[in-house]
């Protein structure tokens, strides 16, 4: 009893939506509107501010709102050259949770750091962790040793927790060779949201998770497709 709940994990990609008459990346209104549709027990959301807006609190006002308890990172610098916002990751749950220590990824200078938010379920004793991965990134900007260190990070990070999920920036079969002992609990192109290719987000479950359904929802505004599922705590 208790332990079955929703989990949504959606890159909202910085409130952001293509506005197809003006052909550019414009702020989402419907965002908001967006995520409380989800009815979503838990959301994982990489991205979760305003573009270019390093004073904005989006993320507390909307847990605030709407009856979330807010868990997340955010980094002591800013993200990106040029770009003021310090980069975060948030988690949000309308369930009991608890917040873990943050698990800190090794940094990449050019890229700013980043870390995984560690929660504990408190019905289920499941323990969960939010991650936005460099990935594909370290690939473009020639950080082959930081690729490598990331994922031996990432496969540290796997045996910590009993849910990962997230943008991991990194196509299913890595990811899954990474992640050691867990499953993909979600398969489908997720990225990006316009006509998708890959699927570079995931969700992955230990042996402790039953995963009772899960989707790839159709486009929302972001660059990616929101995941949506619904996981229990298996019967010991």
């Amino acid at each position: 009893m208790g332990t079955e709940f929703s989990l949504v994990s959606w890159n909202v990609f910085q409130g952001l939506h293509h506005d197809s008459k003006k052909y550019r990346w414009v702020p989402n209104p419907a965002l908001e509107d967006d995520l409380v549709g989800l009815d979503a027990d838990v959301m994982v959301l990489p991205e979760a501010w305003r573009f270019a807006r390093p004073d904005a609190s989006w993320a507390e006002e909307f847990a605030e709102r709407h009856g979330y308890h807010l868990h997340q990172w955010i980094a002591e610098r800013a993200s990106r050259p040029r770009d003021p916002v310090r980069w975060r990751m948030v988690i949000m749950t309308r369930i009991p949770a608890r917040t873990l220590e943050p698990y800190v990824l090794p940094e990449v200078r050019a890229l700013g750091g980043r870390a995984a938010v560690r929660v504990e379920l408190l019905d289920s004793g499941l323990t969960l962790a939010g991650v936005h991965l460099y990935g594909i990134h370290l690939l473009r900007y020639q950080q082959l040793r930081g690729w490598w260190r990331e994922r031996k990070a990432f496969g540290e990070l796997c045996s910590s927790v009993d849910i990962v999920a997230g943008d991991m920036n990194m196509w299913g079969p890595l990811v899954r060779h990474d992640a050691g002992e867990m499953q993909s609990a979600v398969r489908g192109r997720t990225f990006p949201a316009p006509r998708p290719h890959s699927q570079i987000d995931h969700v992955l479950v230990s042996d402790r998770v039953d995963v009772v359904s899960s989707e790839v929802l159709p486009a929302m505004g972001s660059d990616h497709l929101p995941l949506r599922l619904v996981l229990r705590r298996r019967p010991a």
